[in-house]
């Protein structure tokens, strides 16, 4: 899973970034897991198809992406949590709040993925940002599907909640809990990495 330096050298080296520290080598990595076997897929599928996620005018496309991700993913948890208060909320606000979600959950996959691009490039290994970021789109997606099946299951019955939208509404509460606590959690650490 690891790229080998062999392997990297059909790769265009990047330009260096006088605005990033140079952090010092970290031990090697543990293992990435399941979830870490798709993300190297879509570094991989990036770095093919040659789009520029390292750079955008000269800049890392990470630190520009990860601020609509920071942003968009707590502000879908809280609009989720108002979808939960009442049926007749998330029928009126429902497509509202899931186009958001569904735009941060995709914000968290570009962001996962060009600071994978960008870990690499810095030759930073087994940090905790690292690991947060990887589950962090993956929480950001189930969320944006359980808002997205709470505004559906509200607008067939109404708004009234039946045992089904009340299950998917416990979802949509925990899930928005959680995203909020791993995004604060993930920028946290990312910004303890970049600023010390």
């Amino acid at each position: 899973m690891w790229q080998s330096a062999d392997s990297r050298s059909k790769i265009p080296e990047p330009v260096p970034h006088t605005a990033l520290q140079q952090f010092p080598d970290t031990p090697a990595p543990r293992g990435r897991g399941a979830h870490g076997f798709c993300q190297t897929r879509c570094v991989t599928a990036i770095r093919a198809l040659d789009i520029p996620v390292v750079d955008v005018g000269g800049m890392p496309l990470h630190p520009l992406v990860v601020h609509a991700a920071v942003v968009l993913i707590p502000l879908a948890a809280l609009g989720g949590l108002l979808m939960a208060s009442a049926g007749s909320r998330s029928k009126r606000y429902g497509p509202l709040i899931a186009t958001v979600a569904v735009v941060a959950a995709l914000a968290a996959f570009v962001s996962a993925a060009s600071g994978d691009v960008l870990r690499d490039e810095l030759g930073l290994r087994n940090q905790q940002h690292f690991e947060y970021g990887e589950w962090l789109p993956w929480l950001a997606l189930a969320q944006a599907v359980a808002i997205t099946l709470l505004f559906i299951l509200d607008r067939q019955t109404g708004g009234k909640r039946n045992p089904m939208s009340l299950i998917v509404m416990i979802a949509t509460v925990l899930l928005a809990v959680a995203s909020i606590g791993l995004t604060v959690v993930t920028g946290h650490t990312g910004a303890e990495l970049v600023w010390g």
